[in-house]
């Protein structure tokens, strides 16, 4: 996979030629640079491109008509809160678990929502599923102190977003077709996705507008305590 590029114009062609994996674009080495290039950063250089050829993203991921059921509720509700340092990202979506946030995400609906078909196929999973309203939102989370980027999590939201099957999804969690669908991300505010999206004239939050997505950004009001049940507790805004 293509790592290094001499010119905007070079990236153009990589972009235009469509030389990359559709299905894991999000996590190319172009995605997640977070420097510059001849003074302009690589995701604005990608991004602002993305953004006036969204049929690009429109062809990444494939629909997976998995045969397996996406619900993964039992199990997932039934897990331990304990923490384990090394699955930062699981932990807190346990914590968020049966709580409200109906200024922004609504209600978690489920949690790493398995896309594959087969042990073959690379899809990851949709982290997670929450409804508000009218409003259905499959959302990628950021932990804090990634090092990727917010583009990379908007393309990834937006592959998950064309892999799953609809069909199946809101049959398998009873909601209503009147629902509305909408890809999303979730980041630290404050933290370096945040920091990217709303630079003045970001082409990362570009994209986004033009993608019909939305942008949800999470504090940690207060920290998980080890070895016991109290879990962290989280404010949720959409940006």
């Amino acid at each position: 996979m293509r790592q290094k590029f001499e010119s905007k114009e070079e990236v153009f062609d990589y972009l235009k030629n469509e030389e990359f994996d559709h299905d894991h674009f999000f996590d190319a080495p172009l995605i997640n640079k977070t420097g510059k290039l001849h003074g302009l950063y690589y995701t604005d250089i990608v991004a602002g491109y993305l953004a006036h050829h969204v049929e690009i993203c429109d062809d990444l991921g494939h629909v997976i008509h998995r045969e397996r059921p996406y619900n993964q509720r039992k199990k997932h509700w039934e897990l331990p809160a304990g923490a384990n340092p090394s699955r930062i990202e699981e932990t807190m979506l346990k914590d968020m678990r049966d709580v409200s946030y109906m200024e922004s995400i609504g209600v978690m609906t489920d949690f790493h929502i398995p896309l594959k078909g087969s042990m073959k196929e690379k899809a990851g999973k949709i982290d997670m599923i929450s409804r508000k309203g009218d409003w259905l939102y499959l959302i990628e989370l950021r932990p804090p102190g990634s090092r990727k980027t917010a583009l990379g999590a908007v393309l990834e939201s937006y592959t998950n977003f064309n892999t799953v099957d609809m069909e199946k999804l809101y049959r398998e969690y009873d909601i209503p077709e009147s629902i509305f669908c909408i890809p999303a991300i979730l980041v630290p505010k404050n933290g370096t996705e945040h920091k990217e999206l709303a630079r003045e004239d970001s082409k990362t939050m570009e994209l986004v507008n033009r993608l019909g997505m939305y942008v949800f950004l999470y504090t940690i009001k207060k920290e998980r305590v080890p070895g016991t049940d109290e879990k962290a507790e989280f404010d949720i805004v959409i940006l």
